[in-house]
């Protein structure tokens, strides 16, 4: 997870900017787009360029990776060998770190 952790923040870091396109899905997946198994798609796709991802994305995103502030990851059950990985950014990803802290600080009191 640390791993994980500094190649998504190396990521917002460089600032890279970002591009949405959309293609038909033979095409996203010849460019090598990535795409969920299980996922159901249309005959058309939205395909984001973010840093060294592309991805189907329904969403709206930002121009730049570093709009996204910073990022904390963890893991999350999955079913099966299906592995997953919950994440926030930004100033979420601060209030997470500050109440992971003063969780442990209530311990080391105790």
């Amino acid at each position: 997870m640390r791993r994980v952790e500094a190649i998504v923040n190396g990521e917002i870091l460089a600032n890279a900017p970002t591009t949405a396109r959309v293609m038909p899905i033979d095409e996203a997946q010849k460019v090598g787009a990535m795409m969920l198994f299980g996922e159901k798609y249309g005959d058309e796709v939205r395909v984001l360029d973010i840093g060294s991802s592309r991805e189907l994305c329904g969403g709206t995103h930002v121009a730049r990776t570093g709009t996204s502030g910073s990022s904390r990851s963890w893991p999350r059950a999955g079913g099966g060998r299906v592995r997953r990985v919950e994440a926030v950014t930004g100033d979420n990803a601060l209030a997470w770190v500050q109440a992971q802290e003063a969780c442990l600080a209530r311990r080391r009191r105790r």
